[in-house]
């Protein structure tokens, strides 16, 4: 994974995992996985808007990986999981973005 030239997205989780995750904030969650994979390259983090409780500390933890932040309402309202369209919407948003942003000067 480290070393594909595709655009990586990781898309943040809606609930903590038991044992694993619990206590996270967000951000930890991508200081955790840069501490475990330090050259791995961030494109877009993906989160639902409404799961974030300090947008501002999120994004300045995706800054510091290079990476993009990118919320939308992709959660199944009232449930700890993603809704399948909107999470597929929003990651085809971002992988033509990118395609687009790719085919240009910038990259």
């Amino acid at each position: 994974i480290e070393q594909s030239p595709a655009h990586r997205i990781v898309v943040l989780n809606l609930a903590a995992l038991p044992g694993e995750t619990e206590g996270f904030s967000p951000e930890e969650h991508l200081e955790v996985l840069s501490r475990h994979a330090p050259r791995l390259r961030i494109g877009t983090v993906l989160a639902d808007e409404h799961a974030i409780p300090l947008p501002q500390r999120l994004e300045s933890a995706a800054t510091a990986l290079g990476a993009d932040l990118r919320l939308a309402n992709i959660a199944v309202e009232g449930e700890p999981r993603h809704e399948v369209a909107a999470l597929a919407a929003a990651l085809a948003r971002i992988v033509e973005e990118h395609g687009q942003r790719r085919g240009s000067a910038r990259d």
